[in-house]
């Protein structure tokens, strides 16, 4: 459970991001993160900006979300307003409308907060009602409705707000729905809804309910703390905030799904398939987390794939369907985690496999090399130019591989393209060969000889002799370079003489 809070006088936002195991609710047992808020007003003055500065005011953190007042709500900045929130751009604000009501809204305004407000609620849940219920935006009990909804009908659920300027013992959930075909994210007692389950579990395949756009936790981003925090290097990761109409689920780890055989004496994966939606466009951070997978099939529709949605999983195979049009590290997948092949449907217009090993479509970039592939050597097909950035890379150091043979014609190697390579003993780079990035060879512990063409350095870092002996030849004009004199970090290489 992660918090964010305020300091300096200023209003205090505490942020929970749980997982989906993590109790956050207990009005009928729906699971949301939660935001608590002390009131603490703001003027123009404070913002730096002329008192009758006006700025729309929108029920969702969206340029085409609905309006209040027919559309023509109005932040002005002569009166106090509270902010309560961040979402990019968009500050979540708290004003009077009347002597007795108030309001809570977005808008865009030029206030900068402390950098902990910088994060919003990133996970959502579906809820569906349970009674006919009045939706509002203003949690202090004016009464003022927004919009009614019916026994029946679903809104994805944000938040749970509590606030101290609230109604004492008053507690909302913030969720969002449509107002005249527009977004509105609006408060509704917790009382009348309930949670819809979003996936299921029967025999060994884990179902996801259709409508769910992302699995796993939104991208961090790094944000430095202010300079007088007093620590020059201080800062914190905070998590996107969540995108319009998006329905994210935060699975349990899939090693919670085990189950203990008697016979055996050992515990097995109940979860080996999962079968995704048509409307999953995001596959986030720890999406799967700890387990085994037989096969895994990406959904056609995936829109962004993070290097970080597998983690310590295993995965028989990766199926990459015709229709898959994600530009993302797709073969990137494998941090932390084990494939033991790649296939890719015919038709597909980025990708290619051919024997497990994933190719771009015309087979003239090797693009990733399975982790989990057990084969002792492997023969780099004819017709390849290119071995892509991380190909054969290894976070583990357990690519089994001892010998790569490279054909005539390659031209690059990328970039770490073998680091981390631990068995790899030889390799001998063809004539042919241009470029070699940086750090290609990088942590390949076992490496005897690498041969390389004339003139071509390996641009092997100092760092690399951290690592073990190594010789490296570039037999064609002379050169030998033989292991450093001492282990450890800035250690220069000797000249043969």
């Amino acid at each position: 459970m992660k918090y964010r809070r305020w300091t300096a006088g200023l209003i205090l936002l505490a942020l929970c991001l749980l997982c989906c195991g993590a109790a956050a609710g207990e009005e009928g047992g729906v699971r949301l993160s939660e935001i608590w808020s002390e009131s603490g007003w703001i003027d123009a003055e404070a913002m730096g900006v002329s008192p009758d500065t006006r700025y729309p005011v929108y029920a969702a953190p969206f340029e085409d979300a609905w309006r209040p007042e027919n559309g023509q709500a109005e932040l002005i900045t002569a009166e106090y307003f509270n902010v309560l929130g961040r979402a990019g751009e968009w500050r979540m604000v708290e004003y009077w409308v009347t002597d007795t009501a108030k309001r809570v809204g977005w808008v865009k305004i030029p206030y900068e907060m402390d950098v902990y407000r910088d994060d919003f609620p990133n996970d959502a849940t579906l809820l569906r009602l349970v009674d006919n219920e009045n939706l509002t935006d203003d949690p202090w009990g004016s009464g003022r409705i927004v919009t009614r909804l019916h026994k029946g009908d679903t809104v994805v659920g944000l938040c749970q707000f509590d606030a101290e300027s609230f109604s004492a013992g008053t507690r909302w959930f913030y969720v969002q729905t449509e107002v005249d075909g527009q977004t509105a994210w609006l408060f509704i007692d917790p009382g009348a809804v309930e949670e819809v389950p979003m996936y299921q579990v029967e025999g060994n395949t884990l179902t996801m309910q259709e409508g769910v756009t992302r699995l796993g936790w939104a991208e961090l981003e790094w944000v430095e703390l202010p300079e007088e925090s007093g620590d020059e290097d201080s800062g914190m990761w905070i998590c996107a905030p969540l995108r319009k109409d998006d329905l994210t689920v935060k699975l349990p780890e899939l090693s919670d799904f085990c189950e203990y055989n008697d016979e055996s004496g050992a515990w097995e994966y109940r979860v080996r398939s999962v079968s995704l939606p048509d409307s999953l466009r995001v596959l986030g951070r720890l999406a799967f987390y700890s387990g085994k997978l037989e096969a895994f099939r990406f959904p056609e529709n995936l829109e962004y794939l993070s290097d970080d949605a597998f983690n310590d999983v295993s995965i028989g195979r990766v199926i990459i369907p015709a229709g898959f049009r994600c530009a993302g590290p797709v073969w990137n997948c494998y941090d932390y985690c084990s494939i033991g092949e790649f296939f890719v449907e015919e038709g597909n217009p980025l990708y290619s496999s051919r024997d497990g090993v994933l190719f771009s479509a015309d087979g003239t970039v090797l693009l990733r090399y399975p982790n989990g592939k057990k084969d002792l050597h492997y023969d780099v097909p004819a017709g390849v130019t290119e071995i892509a950035e991380n190909a054969f890379g290894s976070e583990s150091w357990n690519i089994p591989l001892q010998t790569v043979s490279l054909p005539a014609g390659l031209k690059k190697i990328g970039r770490v393209a073998f680091s981390g390579c631990g068995r790899l003993h030889s390799l001998t780079v063809p004539l042919t060969v241009t470029e070699i990035g940086e750090y290609a060879f990088r942590g390949c512990t076992s490496l005897e000889r690498l041969s390389l063409p004339p003139g071509l350095s390996a641009r092997m870092d100092t760092a690399w002799t951290e690592y073990g002996d190594f010789t490296w030849f570039n037999g064609d004009n002379g050169t030998t370079r033989l292991h450093p004199k001492e282990y450890g970090w800035g250690e220069e290489w000797e000249e043969e003489e």
